[in-house]
């Protein structure tokens, strides 16, 4: 009995926790006019909902090296991707890499990268930097230009994000890129833990109550002498 009143709270934690998407992006990816014969120019369009409950300033979203090639300058750091290719919205920096091939190994790259971060805060600066993707905020104006080698359309992508809340500086989710709708989605922050505590107790007290009622219970009987 212990087993069921704990497994009915670990549901219901669950339940609402694991319906949260986290911090989603959304994609729109737009077949745009061919520099180049033979390459397939496309635009990629990104829309960032925060839903972690904590703020968000880093995304990095990979670009598997078998389906994407990008328009190549060398700045005199090496390979990069054309600036003109992808921005970002104002109070954020972005850059693309392309992928990098294995020397040893001509069947292995590592994949291409598109990361945008929060612009740092000047030292004497104490105004928040704009456009920072608070916790139940939305963002767009992000976007890349890519070729693409794939078929038929460009589809999902992995990604990664990243918070100062974590003192390690490792990612702090993860996921897969959805394609945009014609209706935006509205960001719904994920239950804060005292809410989660709450719904584990409830459930707990509703099984004790049910339990109680479900035993028989004695009953006396007065009879006339």
């Amino acid at each position: 009995m212990k087993f069921r009143q704990l497994s009915w709270a670990f549901f219901l934690t669950t339940l609402f926790h694991g319906s949260a998407l986290g911090a989603p992006i959304f994609f729109t990816a737009t077949d745009i006019a061919d520099e180049n014969t033979g390459d397939d120019l496309w635009r990629y369009e990104y829309f960032v909902a925060n839903e972690t409950g904590i703020e968000i300033d880093t995304f990095v979203i990979y670009f598997d090296w078998l389906s994407y090639d990008f328009n190549i300058v060398d700045l005199g750091f090496g390979d990069e991707v054309r600036l003109s290719d992808y921005g970002t919205p104002a109070g954020w920096d972005g850059i693309a890499a392309p992928d990098i091939e294995d020397p040893l190994n001509p069947l292995f790259a590592e994949d291409g990268f598109f990361e945008f971060n929060l612009q740092a805060l000047g030292l004497f600066d104490p105004a928040p930097p704009i456009g920072e993707i608070l916790a139940a905020d939305a963002i767009d104006g992000f976007f890349l230009d890519f070729i693409w080698r794939g078929g038929g359309t460009p589809g999902e992508q992995f990604f990664e994000y990243y918070s100062s809340a974590d003192p390690f500086g490792l990612p702090v989710g993860d996921g897969f890129t959805m394609l945009l709708t014609e209706e935006r989605p509205v960001p719904v922050p994920e239950p804060g833990t005292g809410l989660l505590l709450g719904l584990g107790l409830f459930a707990l007290a509703v099984q004790r109550r049910r339990r109680f009622w479900s035993h028989p219970r004695p009953r006396m009987v007065l009879q006339k002498s």
